[in-house]
């Protein structure tokens, strides 16, 4: 093992030792060293900035539809980025900086998805609903279309087919088409 004299100041690894794309596995948190900082550190550690449910999804909704956070969402939703990873995803942040708590997070995710559901069917684009790990289901960007055997293109089709029939508002639980009107948008 070869050491220099600046990796001894600085305690980091040389590149010949961990090279690029391996995990250091010695590199993690020693047990119980989360003891040792002072409480309130972390934003989640204090009380809750957002009181309801009701109040962290109106906060969420009015930060996703500014004009350059909506077109980063609409772009995300093109792309293909599963619906349900957007909605863990931003409420988790909002759980991890303070703003709400961890019952609040659960409690509005559900109105969250169906939200980004209402954005996709605004840009008329079938989402991705789940998160899923299996090759066949990863989204199909426009410019790989070209390089699809046609069983598989035909299963996309089908697929989809099958995912607008499951956004249709008329076949949605009874408690989201209630929020959607809630929320002001008609229901065909």
């Amino acid at each position: 093992m070869r050491i220099n004299n600046d990796d001894l100041d600085s305690n980091i690894p040389s590149t010949e030792e961990r090279p690029e794309g391996q995990i250091d596995v010695a590199d993690r948190a020693i047990p119980g060293q989360s003891l040792t900082e002072y409480p309130g550190k972390h934003g989640y550690e204090q009380p809750a900035q957002i009181d309801t449910a009701e109040e962290a999804l109106n906060f969420a909704i009015s930060k996703i539809q500014e004009p350059t956070q909506f077109k980063k969402t609409a772009l995300l939703i093109k792309q293909g980025v599963s619906l349900e990873s957007m909605t863990k995803t931003l409420s988790f942040v909002m759980f991890q900086d303070g703003m709400i708590t961890v019952d609040t997070m659960m409690l509005m995710q559900p109105y969250l998805f169906m939200f980004f559901m209402g954005i996709a069917r605004e840009l008329n684009v079938t989402p991705i609903l789940f998160d899923s790990h299996d090759a066949e289901d990863m989204p199909v960007f426009e410019n790989l279309r070209d390089n699809m055997s046609p069983e598989l293109a035909e299963k996309k089709i089908k697929d989809t087919t099958r995912l607008e029939e499951e956004v249709e508002p008329d076949k949605m639980p009874e408690e989201v088409q209630a929020f959607m009107k809630m929320k002001g948008e008609e229901l065909e």
